[in-house]
């Protein structure tokens, strides 16, 4: 019989002209009839009953003298205003029963429900704390379709985008709201989506590679010296060999479109765990400046993800071989099986700046960025394009059209002055570029480019290749440090990702032979990774106190290939989820390159301790059946000469 005042919190305004009844209680929902008005959005006036926090307000201003109840939905929040503490209850009252909430849960959690919101359209799914976040299905009024996990916090989310055509694809998205659609910042080449490396992704790495020909016999990676370089082989076959005990064993043939070496790209590993050797003449290969991989990574952090991905995928496959028993012997082990790689059609929306700019067709665009260029009476706005041996300025302004080129290749200097970049060319030729937002990164990638395309060769040259090479290593060594995880990332992972699972000793974590995508961190304890055997005992693989587990399955979706218990009572990890991880590198793209990195080196690092022990288990197995081998022939000079001394007697 009270029907309570209605306050609109996002317009205080709204409802002061009102009639008596302000507020209807519907089995569903809840309406303010008093907000009610053809200029208002349906989010204004009702609230879904599925999707709302309910609180006690005890003061509110400029009406000091009412008891407050705050319905808080998922778009808009009201207050209700009561004469008495009496009244305020019951409809406390009846508003959570029909809700089915209680005290307890009122203000705070989960929800599933429906709702239909002012500019993206209908969300259906789960809210936590009055926001999107878990997992739903977003119907844009354009016709797209967003289904997966969401959260609002982050205006980030991932899962599968559904087009208008009714095409489909796992990728991730962005909110942003322009009017009543979202926008999903889904670029051409697949940034958010986690398919493997693309065309374009090779064409950019291969920027400012070096052609190499090899004849047979010929080392291009040596085991267990530095590898600084990305290959791919162009022609010819090569084979990967390792050294196993005193003799060596070919592990692997590798032809045409395999690629190689991209373990120089891990921080961690400094190493090859293998060699590779031409296995005949004329092997002719591209070989890939790591430095200026680092320097397109920074650029591109999609290309980062899907490198590193890719490199950790494939380093987990061979340690999941190793660790399911199923391999014959070592010497059956291949250490560098890349697939090879498929040229596929396509049409790369870049290919209208080559053709616009008369470029060679063999050009790649790295990047792009707005700036000025610096002329001598003023400021001419527009963008500049960095090509992988030429760079491009780009101006219109009133209509009238404004163009540099740059040859990469008669560049004498690249330097930073203040905030402005400067080029110097052969004939006195000179540039000056400013307003340039990520100055740094272009500046480390032109420099980059430069030392590639124009590296000296003469002997007379080479005290300044020495300096030039210095300075590739110096800058190499930083490049590589800005894809090693840092504390802040663990910190924005921990805060955004995961929740921490407590366990007592003997507590399953992961069991063998289950599906799941979760990482594990170790908190505080240790665990202890079992493998079934044949005969059905739990075999001990290791014990750990701390790291990261359950990497392989979050890489290759499918049955966990050992089980993980908790070693001592007081275990606490950190539980990672997949799909929540992927919407925050929606929020932070240049997270997922650093992500996967620390994964590749991670399994990359066991791969390489896994064929240690194999090699001295290997080693153990020749000395036992050596040893059995003399002692059976001891034995039989014994009895002969036990025989012949009877047969004397």
């Amino acid at each position: 019989e009270v029907i309570p005042h209605v306050i609109y919190i996002n317009n205080p305004k709204l409802g002061k002209k009102a009639g008596d009844r302000e507020l209807i209680l519907f089995n569903d929902i809840l309406v303010a009839s008093s907000l009610v008005s053809s200029k208002h959005h349906l989010s204004v006036f009702y609230q879904p009953l599925n999707a709302i926090w309910v609180s006690i307000v005890d003061t509110i201003e400029h009406h000091e003298d009412l008891f407050g109840l705050k319905i808080q939905g998922p778009e808009n929040s009201w207050i209700l205003c009561f004469e008495n503490d009496p009244q305020r209850g019951d409809w406390l009252h009846a508003i959570l029963e029909r809700a089915g909430l209680t005290e307890e849960t009122m203000g705070h959690g989960f929800r599933n429900g429906v709702f239909e919101y002012s500019d993206i359209g209908i969300y259906s799914g789960e809210f936590r704390d009055g926001k999107r976040i878990g997992f739903g299905k977003i119907e844009l009024p354009s016709g797209w379709v967003f289904e997966g996990y969401t959260d609002e916090n982050m205006c980030a989310g991932f899962g599968t985008a559904i087009e208008p055509t009714g095409e489909s694809y796992k990728t991730g998205w962005r909110e942003v709201s322009e009017g009543d659609l979202i926008i999903a910042t889904k670029d051409e080449y697949g940034f958010w989506g986690i398919d493997n490396l693309t065309d374009r992704d090779w064409a950019l790495i291969g920027t400012g590679a070096d052609r190499l020909i090899k004849n047979k016999n010929e080392p291009i990676i040596v085991e267990g010296k530095k590898n600084e370089n990305l290959y791919r082989i162009l022609d010819g076959q090569l084979r990967v060999e390792k050294k196993v005990g005193s003799r060596t064993t070919v592990l692997a043939k590798m032809s045409s479109g395999r690629v190689f070496g991209e373990t120089a790209v891990l921080p961690s590993l400094a190493t090859a765990t293998a060699s590779v050797v031409s296995d005949e003449d004329g092997v002719e290969l591209s070989s890939i400046s790591i430095t200026i991989l680092f320097e397109l990574f920074m650029n591109y952090p999609g290309l980062a993800m899907r490198f590193y991905r890719d490199l950790a995928i494939k380093t987990s496959s061979k340690l999941r071989v190793l660790t399911s028993g199923n391999q014959k012997k070592e010497e059956d082990l291949v250490v560098e099986d890349e697939e090879s790689i498929t040229e596929e059609e396509h049409v790369d929306p870049m290919r209208e700046l080559i053709n616009k700019f008369g470029l060679p067709s063999n050009e790649v665009l790295i990047s792009e960025v707005d700036c000025a260029i610096t002329g001598q009476f003023m400021k001419g706005f527009g963008k500049l394009y960095v090509f992988q041996s030429t760079i491009i300025f780009d101006s219109k302004v009133f209509g009238h059209s404004s163009r540099e080129k740059i040859n990469l290749r008669a560049v004498t200097d690249v330097r930073r002055k203040k905030n402005k970049l400067k080029i110097k060319a052969k004939k006195g030729k000179k540039w000056s570029f400013s307003d340039i937002e990520n100055i740094t990164e272009i500046m480390g990638l032109i420099t980059s480019l430069w030392e590639n395309v124009a590296r000296p060769t003469e002997q007379s040259q080479r005290s300044d290749s020495k300096t030039l090479h210095k300075a590739t290593s110096s800058r190499q060594e930083i490049s590589k440090a800005e894809f090693t995880m840092t504390l802040d990332d663990w910190n924005l992972i921990k805060q955004t990702a995961a929740t921490i699972i407590d366990y007592e000793s003997g507590d399953k974590i992961i069991i063998e032979g289950e599906e799941q995508q979760r990482i594990y961190q170790i908190a505080r304890g240790n665990v202890i990774i079992t493998k079934l055997s044949d005969n059905g005992k739990e075999k001990i693989l290791a014990e750990m106190n701390e790291g990261i587990i359950g990497e392989m399955s979050f890489l290759e979706p499918g049955p966990a290939s050992a089980s993980v218990v908790a070693g001592e009572n007081g275990t606490s990890v950190y539980v990672i989820e997949g799909f929540i991880i992927n919407a925050l590198f929606v929020d932070h793209p240049d997270l997922a390159g650093r992500f996967f990195s620390y994964l590749a080196a991670v399994v990359a690092e066991r791969l390489n301790q896994r064929e240690k022990e194999m090699k001295k288990s290997s080693r153990s197995s020749r000395r036992k059946r050596a040893g059995g081998s003399v002692h059976r022939t001891r034995s039989r000079r014994n009895r002969n000469s036990l025989e012949k001394n009877i047969e004397n007697y």
